[in-house]
């Protein structure tokens, strides 16, 4: 099958302005709803959910991201700053998608999980499907 990226057409231009953009109000939502829930103590441990990677070195181990672009449609570069700001470190668990390979490592006491299921037509499709159980013990 054809890489996806090579089946944008060009009245797909993609503006580099936009989507920095995007990217920092996105990054900074998350921050400060998490510096918010640092100073709730009925708040211990904090599940994040995106859809962007959150740290390239979650994928570096991916050969078939080497040497290409792709990395830079999957992450936001801002997203390290969401860590920095969790003083309480109540970041339990992070999961994300846009990748299409399975993840699951514990970095810096945060467990980061990606089980995405795919898309039926093509061939990241996970079938059979197998969810992952997160649980938050209080």
């Amino acid at each position: 099958m054809a890489d996806w990226y090579a089946t944008i057409q060009p009245e797909h231009e993609i503006d580099p302005e936009l989507i920095s953009d995007l990217s920092r109000k996105d990054a900074a939502y998350l921050i400060n709803s998490v510096q918010r829930l640092q100073t709730h103590n009925d708040v211990k441990k904090i599940v994040i959910v995106t859809h962007t990677v959150p740290r390239a070195n979650l994928i570096q181990h991916d050969i078939k991201l080497s040497g290409t672009t792709q990395f830079n449609h999957m992450g936001n570069r801002l997203m390290h700053l969401v860590r920095t700001n969790d003083s309480e470190r109540k970041i339990h668990t992070w999961c994300f998608g846009h990748y299409h390979g399975h993840v699951e490592q514990i970095v810096d006491g945060i467990r980061y999980i990606n089980n995405c299921r795919g898309r039926g037509d093509t061939p990241y499709n996970q079938n059979p499907y197998y969810p992952k159980r997160i649980e938050i013990e209080t």
